[in-house]
């Protein structure tokens, strides 16, 4: 998703660790990154013909304290 919109200078990876995945994402953009993440993290169980549906929960904030 990143590298097809060629968004790589507004979004960047920091970190994932075991279920959770962590962007710096430009402000301007941040809302709607997160909308796009969670639709394709939810829809990866149908393409992936899971019968368990998943769960995704966003946090947005300017630095790790106000994630949690």
């Amino acid at each position: 998703y990143i590298l097809e919109n060629e968004l790589e200078s507004k979004v960047k990876p920091i970190l994932q660790i075991h279920d959770e995945l962590l962007y710096e994402v430009e402000d301007d953009f941040a809302e709607d990154f997160g909308e796009s993440a969670m639709r394709i993290l939810e829809e990866v169980g149908t393409l992936l013909n899971l019968n368990v549906p998943l769960k995704v929960h966003l946090n947005i904030g300017n630095k790790l304290s106000e994630l949690k």
